[in-house]
C-alpha cells in the first residue's frame, strides 16, 4: 500500500498549477487547475490517459473539436491523439490526469 499526502506532491515546472501525484513505471497520475481563460495548447503524447474533472467548469479541446465539461466528467484519449483544455472567464477547472505506460 502506498499512502500519499498533499505536502508529498511533486510541483511541475509549467505556467500553471500542476502536481505530479503518483509515478512509476506503468502509471502516472497528475492534477492541474486552470483559472480564467488559462489553457494548455494542443499536444499529443504515446499513451492513453484517462481525465476525471474533480472540480468545476471548463473546454476540453480535442484536434477541431472544443467539448464543454464539467464536475464528474471523464474523457479518455487514445495514444497520439491532439488534446488540450481551456478554463473559462471567471471560472476555473481542476482535473486528474491518469497516463497509463
Amino acid at each position: 500500500m502506498i499512502h500519499l499526502t498533499k505536502n508529498r506532491y511533486k510541483p511541475l515546472n509549467v505556467a500553471f498549477e500542476a502536481f505530479q501525484l503518483f509515478a512509476d513505471e506503468h502509471i502516472e497520475m497528475v492534477q492541474f487547475c486552470l483559472n480564467n481563460e488559462e489553457q494548455i495548447e494542443l499536444h499529443s503524447m504515446p499513451v492513453k490517459v484517462v481525465f476525471y474533472v474533480l472540480e468545476g467548469i471548463g473546454l476540453f479541446l480535442h484536434e477541431h473539436a472544443e467539448i464543454l465539461v464539467q464536475k464528474g466528467d471523464v474523457l479518455i484519449v487514445e495514444p497520439h491523439s491532439k488534446r488540450g483544455w481551456k478554463s473559462l472567464s471567471n471560472s476555473h477547472i481542476h482535473v486528474l490526469v491518469i497516463k497509463q505506460f
